[in-house]
């Protein structure tokens, strides 16, 4: 069950703030040598997911508490198998990432996603970057959903009253609305990423494999084949090479 502790984390929070709907943000590929900084919201009904997380622990209370037996708790409920399956995206398989992602565009209340491109990233700086695109998904939801109250992995939302969001260490290890956007994110980055690696201009370099990340194989490319132009050109090593 603790893994539902993760919705309990949101919900508590809500409570706290006296708030029902709840938004999560969170990055992926801040330290990528290539490619975009992707950012996420994703915003649920509070009140919906403490329902289902209600009928679980009812549900759960009449099993057995051998662990073999409790796999049948896993069974009871496709919303409840996924809300237990949730986590940070990046320790999630692939295909269960797909899979979940599917489900989080189903479940909740809205989504966005933010893409900040590689020079912009060498215009505005990594921070800088992150910034406006965690701003843009607070603003992008706040205009078009529900969402009263937000929650970010570790970053503040520059220009927003921290009345109305909080910014949680870890994030995405802790809440659910935050590693549900760690998930969409991801999804949506590795897909662009893959999408890249199969055209001509980057044929040398294994973007659907190591997404742009400073791997040992993406700095052999590197050193052996240059930068490209969704490399980011004020990141080592790509920044010496061009001196």
């Amino acid at each position: 069950m603790s893994k539902i502790n993760l919705i309990k984390f949101d919900t508590e929070i809500a409570e706290k703030f006296n708030k029902k709907f709840l938004g999560g943000i969170d990055e992926v590929g801040r330290g990528c040598l290539a490619g975009p900084l992707v950012t996420a919201i994703v915003v649920y009904d509070v009140q919906k997911l403490k329902s289902i997380i209600e009928i679980a622990n009812q549900r759960y209370a009449g099993l057995s508490k051998n662990y073999n037996l409790s796999k049948e708790f896993f069974k009871i409920s496709n919303n409840i198998e996924k809300i237990l399956e949730i986590k940070d995206s990046k320790k999630l398989t692939p295909k269960k990432r797909r899979e979940l992602g599917e489900w989080v565009l189903e479940i909740s209340e809205y989504v966005h996603i933010s893409e900040i491109s590689s020079t912009q990233i060498d215009s505005l700086g990594i921070s800088r970057a992150n910034a406006l695109s965690f701003k843009d998904n607070f603003l992008s939801a706040e205009k078009n959903s529900p969402m009263d109250f937000t929650l970010t992995d570790a970053f503040k939302i520059d220009g927003v009253e921290e009345t109305r969001f909080k910014k949680i260490i870890s994030g995405d290890a802790l809440s659910f609305c935050i590693a549900s956007a760690s998930i969409i994110a991801k999804n949506f980055r590795d897909n662009l990423m893959t999408e890249i690696s199969k055209s001509p201009e980057y044929s040398n370099f294994s973007f659907d494999e190591h997404k742009g990340y400073g791997t040992k194989k993406h700095i052999e490319e590197i050193y052996k084949f240059g930068s490209t132009p969704i490399h980011r050109k004020t990141f080592e090593p790509i920044k010496s090479l061009i001196k």
